[in-house]
């Protein structure tokens, strides 16, 4: 699906499997604290399951995906610098 067609809300659907597919709220927050420093609630990471991945941590999450093999959704680091 190109950009145009991809809902927000298919946006979100694919962001809370990743973050499923990545072991949930709490590890996703632990992964980040290990890997920038960032001190994140589970509670936090799980907003994210409905609001998306805020940018500034989709690149350490994409990171992680693919040294997993995890597959990020389409989109996911459209506009990351």
């Amino acid at each position: 699906m190109d950009m145009q067609t991809f809902s927000s809300s298919d946006r979100k659907r694919g962001h809370a499997a990743l973050l499923d597919a990545l072991g949930g709220p709490k590890a996703v927050a632990e992964m980040i604290a290990q890997r920038v420093g960032s001190r994140l609630t589970p509670q936090c990471c799980s907003m994210w399951k409905a609001r998306g991945v805020p940018w500034r941590y989709r690149m350490v999450i994409a990171e992680e995906a693919k040294a997993r093999g995890i597959t990020v959704p389409d989109g996911f680091l459209e506009g990351v610098r």
